[in-house]
């Protein structure tokens, strides 16, 4: 009698406890939604701005799919929607969207980090991003990065983002220059000196590389990309040497491409 006893109360229980989740659950789902709250990570380093979303933008285009929501039925919202619409634009990373026990919509993404604007043979002007994705300049949002110009291929790009090392794109014309540029985008990103002294890569019709630094007159030559974390290495290197001896105008031109060696070419 006991053990039946015992099996009533836990199957009582349990009943219980299904009912309190369901009874939980709808009145959750017909709780009205209070507020939206849009948050957005940037990745921002310290010395520079690469906003290109604000959460005005991300609001404006939730309104424009889906009118207001403030005031709706939360089981009468499809956050799986609202993701699916944030997720498609071109400046958004990674998102997650979520309905939270006080009535709130929360947003929370992280935008794209451009590290290299091209501006190529045929007109086009693009960001590639930290990823090695190709993303549209947005009017009116500019990001200080370096520039990357002169004989550079660049009709692959039709404004809409592409990854550089899909495997689809590797009979693109130029694609590889573009692979480079970006490899040596993400190595001037992560030396905090040589991120805010190269300004710009310039391509020659030979497909030799100049870069172009913010202090000083000269030029730095490349001939090729080959051993180039070697090349941008050695150039640190030279230039905190040469700051230190007081020697950062003496030069027109520095060479970065023989190994083991730098040469220099006086003003």
């Amino acid at each position: 009698m006991k053990g039946i006893i015992e099996k009533i109360l836990i199957i009582s229980g349990i009943a219980l406890m299904i009912f309190l989740m369901g009874f939980s659950t709808f009145n959750h789902q017909n709780r009205l939604c209070t507020s939206l709250n849009i948050r957005i990570d940037y990745g921002q380093r310290e010395f520079t701005t690469n906003m290109m979303l604000t959460p005005d933008d991300i609001n404006s285009l939730i309104r424009m799919h889906f009118d207001s929501i403030e005031g709706k039925k939360l089981k009468d919202i499809n956050i799986e929607q609202i993701h699916q619409v944030i997720s498609a634009n071109n400046y958004v990373k990674d998102i997650n969207v979520s309905q939270e026990i006080n009535g709130t919509i929360d947003v929370v993404l992280t935008q794209r980090r451009p590290i290299i604007r091209i501006f190529g043979i045929s007109g086009n002007s693009f960001y590639i991003d930290e990823t090695g994705t190709a993303i549209p300049v947005k009017s009116g949002y500019p990001v200080r990065v370096v520039i990357a110009s002169g004989a550079i291929d660049d009709r692959f790009f039709e404004g809409e983002n592409v990854n550089l090392f899909d495997t689809s794109q590797n009979s693109t014309n130029g694609i590889d220059y573009l692979r480079n540029l970006y490899k040596m985008a993400k190595y001037l990103d992560k030396d905090d000196f040589l991120r805010k002294e190269i300004t710009q890569i310039n391509i020659l019709p030979d497909g030799k590389i100049n870069l172009i630094p913010l202090v000083g007159s000269h030029i730095i030559e490349m001939h090729s990309f080959d051993t180039m974390d070697h090349k941008l290495r050695k150039l640190g290197i030279f230039y905190k040497k040469a700051i230190n001896q007081g020697g950062w105008g003496k030069y027109s031109k520095i060479n970065i491409e023989y190994k083991n060696q730098i040469v220099c070419t006086k003003i």
